[in-house]
């Protein structure tokens, strides 16, 4: 009969191991530090700011609305910042006068966020001013330098369409004028020299452009104005009749 059965284990044995795990997590558990909330603003404290400028509104009755992308540190209402480059690589103080982060006003943005600012102080008669877009930065330090100049590792290949209805190869010359982009920065650039083909000097020679399909070294210039750009920095380049990609390699100061 079932009542004639025995048990097959012996219950006192699992209620021990069970008491010693509740003990042990228990342990554990006050080991465990206790975590306090700290606000993303405090860690950034310290941490320069660097805003990078997509777009300009100029809004009745508000003035100068820029739109930006916060790339590090912390911007909060009535911080005193520095908007450029201009054309002549100057930079003017601003003072932030609201901020919007998705439509909704807040007094304070933090990194990884795209923002809306408006200013005060903001000086109109600025030449070339409404070009802030094109190269704008937003930085809490001392106006950085920007420059004209800069070496990009390129590679060039054809577009599809012609690629098909060419029989010879394309070659991009020293002194073509394209337009690129590096980051947020887009301008037009022109080459004005070749540094290296596929990883060999030619610097020193006589060639005066770089074949599509091969990667090279080029020195490139902004033709509109200077704008401040950081090494690897991805670079593309989309035209007609062929495109590029690759990386800023080294800045060329003056």
């Amino acid at each position: 009969s079932v009542s004639n059965l025995e048990p097959t284990s012996n219950p006192s044995k699992y209620e021990e191991m069970y008491d010693n795990g509740i003990n042990l997590l228990k342990q554990f558990l006050n080991y465990i530090p206790v975590l306090t909330r700290v606000h993303p603003s405090e860690t950034l404290k310290g941490t320069p700011v660097l805003c990078r400028v997509l777009e300009r509104f100029d809004v009745a009755g508000v003035g100068i609305v820029l739109n930006a992308r916060l790339e590090s540190g912390c911007i909060n209402v009535r911080d005193s910042l520095f908007l450029g480059p201009y054309t002549d690589g100057s930079y003017q103080e601003i003072v932030v006068k609201s901020i919007e982060r998705n439509c909704i006003p807040t007094n304070q943005a933090i990194a990884e966020s795209k923002i809306c600012m408006s200013f005060r102080k903001f000086k109109r008669d600025i030449p070339n001013g409404k070009n802030i877009k094109r190269s704008g930065l937003i930085i809490s330090t001392s106006p950085r330098d920007a420059v004209y100049t800069f070496i990009g590792e390129v590679k060039f290949i054809h577009t599809k369409t012609v690629y098909r209805q060419m029989s010879r190869t394309l070659t991009v010359r020293v002194g073509r004028q394209f337009m690129m982009n590096i980051g947020t920065v887009r301008q037009v650039v022109r080459i004005i020299g070749i540094k290296e083909i596929n990883r060999k000097n030619v610097e020193n020679t006589t060639i005066i452009g770089i074949s599509i399909g091969l990667i090279g070294k080029i020195l490139f210039e902004f033709v509109c104005q200077p704008a401040y750009i950081e090494v690897n920095t991805p670079l593309e380049i989309d035209e007609n009749s062929f495109k590029a990609s690759g990386r800023v390699v080294e800045i060329a100061h003056g």
